[in-house]
């Protein structure tokens, strides 16, 4: 009985998000942004902690309880000083929401670090998806000159497929179009030879 009413439960939120994703001038998108970032530098290492902040609406929340793994891949870039054509190093962090329609609970998955949190509520499960802690980055080589370089964080939220229509949804729509971005130079004084 439990899974008869878990399966209506994520047909009417599937019918709900193909409905709104028809008529792409009726979402409400948001403007994402990162919130102030954290950076440590150890050598050759970089390590950035900061918040995707503004990024939810509600119909993104039915998304997130409707049993549907959303992805969001956050991207760190390091370019050379003003130069943004092929970065120097990048490197991609992975997060993970699905709930769980049988154990009525969210799971975060950090894909790349292999870890898995389960919660009981969306709140703490939606700060999990989008907190970044000490994420690493290494640089091949400290710059010479005194020039600086440019280390960018990016976020993107994956399509999602809804399988009972066999349609992809961008969730980026809910994001304005818009990938959120944070800048930062760095100078070599800042590293410890």
């Amino acid at each position: 009985m439990e899974l008869f009413f878990s399966e209506i439960t994520k047909q009417l939120i599937t019918g709900i998000i193909s409905f709104s994703s028809i008529f792409i001038s009726s979402i409400t998108g948001v403007n994402p942004e990162f919130n102030s970032p954290q950076i440590i530098i150890e050598g050759n290492s970089i390590f950035i902690s900061t918040q995707l902040i503004n990024y939810s609406t509600e119909e993104l929340d039915y998304i997130f309880s409707s049993g549907i793994p959303v992805k969001i891949i956050f991207s760190l870039e390091i370019y050379p000083y003003k130069t943004y054509l092929k970065p120097i190093v990048k490197k991609q962090f992975i997060r993970e929401i699905k709930f769980d329609n049988l154990q009525h609970k969210f799971e975060v998955n950090l894909l790349d670090e292999h870890k898995k949190n389960e919660f009981n509520s969306i709140t703490p499960a939606k700060y999990m998806l989008t907190h970044l802690s000490d994420l690493q980055i290494d640089i091949p080589m400290i710059p010479q000159n005194n020039k600086p370089f440019t280390l960018i964080l990016s976020a993107t939220p994956q399509y999602i497929v809804l399988s009972e229509l066999g349609e992809k949804i961008d969730l980026l729509l809910y994001w304005n179009l818009t990938r959120p971005k944070l800048s930062i130079e760095l100078s070599r004084e800042l590293f410890i030879e």
